[in-house]
């Protein structure tokens, strides 16, 4: 992880475009950069107001795993080749990030194995779409401490200084194991 928003990288391939992921806690989705506007297997709609360009990709595959008809975002991602990747938009296979190993674990089946529920690990909610009944707009992902929101970020869970982080998409909770 080279920037302090990311808790890795992996590389993904959106038609013959090779596009190199940060894992960012702190965004919500998929963000490719607008450099990608015209790359054949991406369809982008028009929109109001900012926060990028909403648009689909055709696939996007991530070494053995694919995403079809993947929503994504366009926007000011650094450049052509790269993105950011929300751990919600890996969530559908209940990724594993070892940062101890520099690698990302990735599962067919987006369950939780009984090994990482077995090491008695930290668990952290996480709140992707905050209820307009709080009277609060959040944008992004946060989570719940002590009563009060905090937004979620790479710099709030290498606070923690977990070796790794999983995703738990059936219970919106990450799972810290020291």
């Amino acid at each position: 992880a080279n920037d302090s928003r990311s808790l890795g990288a992996i590389m993904v391939t959106v038609g013959s475009d090779t596009i190199r992921l940060e894992i960012d806690p702190g965004v919500t989705g998929l963000i490719v950069d607008e450099a990608h506007l015209r790359t054949p297997g991406i369809r982008s709609f028009d929109a109001e107001g900012g926060g990028g360009r909403p648009a689909a990709a055709n696939g996007v595959r991530l070494g053995l795993m694919m995403a079809r008809n993947a929503s994504i975002t366009l926007g000011n991602a650094g450049g052509r080749g790269r993105g950011r990747a929300g751990i919600d938009w890996l969530g559908r296979w209940a990724p594993t990030i070892d940062l101890a190993n520099r690698r990302v674990i990735l599962r067919r089946a987006g369950s939780v194995p009984y090994a990482v529920q077995a090491a008695q690990p930290e668990r952290l909610a996480v709140l992707l779409d905050v209820p307009a009944s709080t009277g609060t707009r959040l944008d992004g992902p946060w989570t719940v401490g002590g009563g009060t929101f905090m937004r979620l970020g790479a710099d709030l869970l290498l606070r923690a200084r977990p070796a790794t982080i999983t995703y738990d998409p059936r219970r919106g909770e990450l799972l810290l194991v020291r």
